[in-house]
């Protein structure tokens, strides 16, 4: 069983500061955006939505102009600026959607020196091994379906020069 569908690599193909300057976070590190139908969207995170849905076999629903949620996340951290991550192993219907959604996860910046940036998935909750690891690079395109447990590793560098890593999440409320 695979717990993720992977769409593809994007980042030759969007432009990113196009698509966060929509989602804007001044000086906060995560921000969610109040629900707006998926034809509201912006155009470029109308394709990335789009190519999400039709990766899990959701193009008709989609299509139906459901509620969605962006979610940004921007952390920059060094080996002296801990990184502080506060999830931990969860579904996202738990999350701001507040209820059945299935995910679309764009990593628009993944810095490459970055250790443990990983994406986890498991089978419940209080598992601690995964049983499938996703490793993101900058301009990756991840979907997964409804109630599936998961958690970003424990990411973290040694570099003492600030790295990014930043996505942005899509829940697409069922």
């Amino acid at each position: 069983m695979s717990y993720y569908s992977y769409v593809g690599n994007f980042k030759d193909k969007l432009s990113v500061d196009s698509i966060i300057e929509d989602y804007p976070l001044g000086k906060k590190q995560q921000y969610d955006w109040d629900p707006v139908r998926y034809n509201d969207l912006p155009d470029e995170m109308k394709y990335l939505c789009f190519l999400g849905s039709d990766s899990l076999h959701k193009t008709d629903y989609i299509l139906t102009n459901p509620e969605v949620i962006v979610e940004r996340h921007h952390r920059r951290f060094s080996s002296n600026k801990k990184n502080k991550n506060p999830f931990a192993t969860h579904t996202d219907r738990e999350g701001p959607a507040d209820g059945p959604c299935y995910s679309i996860l764009y990593y628009y910046q993944i810095d490459p020196n970055i250790d443990d940036g990983d994406l986890r998935f498991y089978e419940h909750e209080e598992d601690k091994t995964p049983n499938q690891v996703f490793h993101p690079k900058s301009g990756d395109l991840v979907a997964f379906e409804d109630n599936i447990f998961h958690t970003p590793g424990n990411f973290s560098t040694k570099s003492k020069e600030l790295v990014t890593r930043g996505l942005l999440s899509i829940f697409v409320k069922m």
